[in-house]
């Protein structure tokens, strides 16, 4: 019956139950459906096309980590998906999103400084001869 009400609410396309059916794929266990990270993601694929803000976290995190989460990794889906909850207000994806913008940041530093020093090696290794 409870679940029977779910199904009737996410083809109405209630944003919040959509996620929430989700959710109990996500889980599994809940009203005895079986855990399937697949259908989870389908589900807040539709959330997300509804505006749930919610579900819009939920897939951001299942982007970032990738496989065996129901979706391939792409950084660049989590990235855009952390915008936009965090535009619209989402707490913990604006931290994600400055924690993955400060990753980056120091990513590209190392690199530049990598490069910088190698480049410092070459030149007094060459002086050498």
């Amino acid at each position: 019956e409870a679940l029977a009400q779910v199904r009737r609410h996410v083809e109405n396309e209630v944003p919040e139950m959509v996620k929430f059916l989700g959710d109990a794929y996500h889980h599994g266990g809940h009203f005895g459906l079986v855990k399937s990270d697949k259908k989870a993601a389908k589900l807040y694929k539709k959330a997300v096309a509804l505006g749930c803000v919610d579900a819009m976290n939920r897939l951001e995190d299942m982007y970032d980590i990738g496989d065996g989460t129901g979706v391939k990794l792409d950084k660049k889906k989590a990235m855009q998906l952390f915008r936009m909850a965090a535009d619209r207000g989402h707490v913990r994806s604006a931290q994600n999103l400055g924690c993955l913008l400060l990753s980056l940041v120091f990513f590209l530093l190392f690199s530049w400084f990598a490069c910088f020093v190698g480049s410092l090696c070459l030149v007094w290794s060459s002086s050498e001869h």
